[in-house]
């Protein structure tokens, strides 16, 4: 048994203080996330949404829609951004700052903490990927705000993966007292990187997780000919079965052969489609951000259990400076949480306020307008009925002979189906939906489904106590 090699704490690194702000802010961050994803109409752009997002499945949904039937959200679309965003600059600066010091000390830093800060980078880039699909349209469209936010996004995203390449050595972490240098200062087989399948996958998630980030930010990236060439010729291979079967469907030609076959398209239109359908749901999403999030909490808590029985010397959880900044940054976004939140409670009771008394206008509008129109010129009536008109929201349009129609916003809030089937993909637009309306109609399917999710859910949930995630 080689001898365990002694090594300092770091607080600044590995403290209780920069753990609990990176932990805090996460959490928020996720529970907002999803907290928008039900209950927050428009908190997420259409297009990202599956009927799977969308549609109830059964008693379970119908008991969670009786008890939230008349929940009022708490903060509107728009606060909601804000507080995202706010998070996720925070976790940006936090994830760049604690990777900076990582490399900036390559030389002398400990495996111990580098591990520990490349467990702290990967959750302030997945709270990335969390913010980009609330936030990538709305970013999108100011250059003012991209631009700085996506240059750090890749500097992290790139920084973060390279973490990976020293954590995945076959000799990383068997002293945790060891300098990363002395890692790559051995013989090349030394520090030969284990390509283990879990890596692989993981690696590939991540850079699959980038390019969509990107291509949020810049749409150019993924709404260009090449792109949008491969992916409608990926979906529209995986649609052969579905054309295949349809147009069996519609011969007259009714063979034994003939209604195997057509059984079996059917079969495997339903499975692609299922499959699809999950892996384009944004709740598939937030379930493995979940469990990336996991993963890493669990990894950085075993890391500091052992660290002690691994040659630490000192202690990690005194509250200094470097420990007392991170938490007192992490009341920023909290205050403006709390202000935000009570700006829109005082704007949600005068609405209740105005709701309230709009009957009585109403009635005294509609009465103006009859005497008006029966005695001729009243200037006095003319001009407080011309004040009633111009508050808006006291005079109902109705009352005016017109009509106004509030242009339909799809989320999962609003609880409407957008039919977005085979990752809204250009080759998946062949006309009516039948099929697949067919399958979503059906409420065993609609509720195998949740529960498949659920299992899902529990599945990726076990594995990332085990130490995996993907």
């Amino acid at each position: 048994m080689s001898e365990i090699c002694t090594f300092p704490a770091d607080p600044d690194i590995a403290g209780i203080g920069v753990l609990l702000s990176f932990f805090v802010s996460v959490t928020l961050s996720f529970l907002l996330a999803v907290y928008g994803f039900y209950f927050i109409k428009g908190s997420y752009v259409p297009d990202q949404l599956t009927t799977l997002d969308i549609v109830p499945a059964g008693p379970v949904n119908t008991l969670i829609e009786n008890l939230f039937h008349d929940h009022k959200p708490l903060i509107t679309r728009e606060v909601f951004r804000e507080v995202i965003l706010l998070f996720s600059d925070q976790q940006l600066i936090n994830g760049l700052a604690i990777l900076t010091v990582a490399f900036c000390r390559f030389e002398s830093i400990t495996q111990y903490h580098f591990a520990v800060a490349s467990c702290l980078a990967n959750m302030a880039l997945v709270v990335q990927f969390i913010a980009s699909d609330i936030l990538g349209e709305f970013l999108g469209q100011r250059p003012e705000m991209i631009w700085w936010r996506a240059s750090a996004f890749v500097t992290l995203a790139v920084l973060s993966t390279l973490t990976l390449i020293s954590c995945n050595s076959k000799y990383f972490l068997r002293s945790f007292g060891s300098e990363m240098a002395c890692l790559w200062n051995k013989s090349s087989g030394n520090h030969a990187v284990r390509l283990a399948p879990d890596t692989v996958v993981y690696m590939i998630l991540s850079l699959w997780g980038i390019i969509d980030v990107l291509g949020q930010y810049f749409p150019v990236i993924t709404d260009n000919r090449l792109f949008r060439g491969v992916e409608t010729w990926i979906v529209g291979c995986l649609l052969l079965p579905r054309r295949y079967y349809i147009r069996m469907e519609q011969s007259a030609n009714a063979s034994i052969a003939r209604i195997i076959l057509r059984a079996a398209l059917r079969g495997l239109a339903f499975c692609i489609f299922v499959i699809s359908e999950i892996l384009g749901s944004e709740a598939l999403e937030l379930i493995r951000n979940w469990a990336m999030l996991l993963a890493n909490v669990i990894e950085v808590y075993s890391l500091r259990y052992t660290a002690s029985k691994n040659g630490r010397q000192g202690n990690e959880d005194t509250w200094e400076f470097g420990q007392a900044v991170p938490m007192f940054m992490l009341i920023l976004p909290l205050c403006t949480l709390f202000e935000l939140y009570w700006i829109t409670k005082n704007k949600f009771l005068h609405d209740q306020q105005d709701d309230a008394e709009r009957p009585q206008l109403d009635d005294e509008a509609a009465s103006m307008t009859t005497t008006i129109a029966s005695s001729g010129d009243s200037f006095s009536s003319r001009q407080r009925l011309c004040a009633l008109l111009f508050e808006g929201s006291h005079v109902s349009s109705s009352s005016l002979g017109h009509t106004r129609v509030a242009a339909p916003e799809l989320s999962i809030a609003a609880g409407t189906n957008p039919g977005n089937y085979y990752f809204s993909c250009p080759a998946a637009k062949m006309g009516p939906t039948d099929l697949e309306d067919q399958i979503y109609s059906c409420l065993w399917f609609r509720v195998l489904l949740r529960l498949f999710m659920t299992g899902l859910f529990v599945g990726l949930t076990a594995l990332a106590c085990l130490g995996y995630a993907v």
